[in-house]
């Protein structure tokens, strides 16, 4: 699959396989010249029988999506020095199949995509109250809570699987309480 040509990457939580997705297996989408990421993501929610919303930021699909465990992600689908760039953005509380759909994505994600944290910036979506100021409201961003540790983040795809493992450590330590 050519994955610098899909511009919408809706990655599923549990919970949905009556709608006919599986958790952790990616739904792709791409775009039509002119078409914007919110139009894909209502073709998404038209497709798979979610109640339709008026979504009409790319922010707004985010939020709505993170807030059912979904991950999204945002392809440009253009190159700035021979890479793409992506938006992401991450549940709150992602699956085993979640990560590993992200872990699998490495090479792809080093191979086409920029690692530079202006053009491979994740965000992690929260319900609880941060405290910074985060650009988006109602994600935490990882890049600030890295200058916040005293850390110097300018790769974006490392502090994508720094957040992973975190999450697998939280993952676990649930399953064993």
């Amino acid at each position: 699959m050519k994955y610098d040509e899909q511009s919408l990457w809706v990655i599923p939580p549990a919970g949905y396989e009556s709608q006919g997705l599986e958790d952790g297996k990616t739904i792709f989408y791409s775009k039509n010249l002119g078409e914007r990421h919110y139009e894909l993501a209502r073709r998404f929610l038209k497709d798979y029988h979610f109640p339709q919303k008026e979504l009409t930021t790319d922010l707004e699909v985010a939020k709505y999506l993170n807030s059912l465990g979904f991950c999204v992600v945002f392809n440009a689908s253009q190159k700035i020095e021979d890479k793409y760039y992506l938006g992401i953005f991450l549940a709150e509380q992602l699956t085993e199949k979640q990560i590993s759909f992200f872990e699998e994505m490495k090479e792809v994600f080093s191979t086409y995509f920029h690692r530079n944290i202006a053009f491979f910036n994740p965000k992690v979506f929260s319900t609880e109250e941060l405290s910074y100021r985060s650009s988006c409201l109602s994600y935490r961003d990882l890049k600030i809570e890295n200058i916040m540790e005293g850390k110097n983040p300018k790769d974006g795809q490392e502090l994508l699987y720094r957040e992973l493992e975190r999450q697998k450590e939280n993952y676990n330590h649930k399953k064993i309480s």
